[in-house]
């Protein structure tokens, strides 16, 4: 799965005298109906290749070679974007299989090139999932389209279910209240969990899914900083299969991003209304001035010219 201490890894790496290929194509069915891409991919290393030097085209015809033979026999493992690194020289080779779409490109250099995946990290949030009931938990990331597992945890001796009611709902004031003791602690592990999970500052917005009762428990135990992070929350067994979890959350998440686009557009729109009016207020201002300007010439000139109409009479000495 791509994440930031992958590329991290990458950047260290140190070509010195070896050459690297960096392949990068769209593979999406949507935008190649016809399988385009296999001509693309074929087209796109041979330039590359062509465009060396004779030195250096002995050194990556075997990664041009593996590229391509992987493409061809992988076919059907194909997602929207598939990124190769390749070096046989240092017996270097990474491949991405990626759920989002990413530009035809072929980088031959002495390190791995590595900037479209690092834009791809940089466009797409990654998001938090938290599944939880009164005796397990577990988290999940969600990124790029694909989800992936981070810890389980199972809380033991929390009191089951009882006799004469649910555990939330139990006939026996004594018994409901031990039960909600250990569910509690066991939430604000579940909570302390999280924390950490989230403390790296990657993840932006969260998800809460599980028994509703449970949901709605932890809720109350999430600091405000937390709290501010939630954007939604499902119903979901907890031992649902990560697709199946992931199945639940894409659709939740494609709405807070469609929202939050739609706010961006929003508040675009009101700044240009803005500026407009201020333009058109600036531009009145300005005729204004111009006009004002207009009249006190016009009242200067024509105090000149009445100055210059007047008649005087010559001086004459007395006596």
């Amino acid at each position: 799965m791509l994440n930031r201490d992958e590329l991290s890894k990458i950047t260290k790496i140190k070509g010195n005298d070896k050459y690297y290929v960096s392949c990068f194509l769209n593979v999406d069915p949507v935008t190649n109906a016809k399988g385009d891409y296999a001509i693309h991919i074929k087209n796109m290393l041979k330039r590359a290749y062509e465009s060396q030097g004779k030195d250096i085209r002995k050194k990556i015809k075997p990664d041009m070679e593996k590229i391509e033979a992987y493409f061809f026999s992988n076919r059907r493992n194909l997602k929207k974007g598939l990124a190769i690194l390749s070096c046989s020289e240092a017996d270097y080779w990474e491949e991405f299989h990626l759920s989002v779409n990413i530009k035809n490109d072929v980088i031959v250099d002495k390190t791995p090139y590595i900037k479209p995946l690092i834009n791809i990290i940089d466009k797409h949030r990654q998001y938090a999932v938290m599944l939880i009931d009164k005796e397990s938990a577990r988290l999940f990331t969600v990124h790029l389209g694909e989800i992936a597992e981070y810890r389980e945890l199972f809380t033991e001796n929390v009191p089951g279910k009882h006799k004469k009611g649910g555990w939330f709902s139990l006939a026996e004031k004594s018994f409901e209240r031990h039960i909600d003791y250990h569910v509690n602690l066991h939430i604000k592990d579940a909570v302390r969990q999280l924390e950490q999970m989230l403390s790296s500052g990657d993840i932006s917005r969260l998800l809460l899914g599980g028994a509703e009762e449970a949901v709605t428990k932890t809720k109350g135990f999430l600091s405000r900083p937390i709290s501010e992070k939630v954007i939604g929350h499902f119903s979901m067994q907890i031992s649902a299969s990560m697709q199946e979890v992931l199945a639940k959350a894409e659709p939740l998440l494609e709405k807070y991003e469609q929202a939050e686009k739609d706010a961006m557009v929003d508040e675009l729109l009101t700044r240009t209304s803005k500026k407009e009016s201020a333009v058109k207020n600036m531009s009145r201002l300005k005729k204004m001035r111009w006009l004002m300007n207009c009249l006190r010439g016009h009242q200067r000139k024509k105090a000149l010219c009445s100055v210059s109409t007047m008649s005087f009479q010559p001086f004459r000495k007395e006596g």
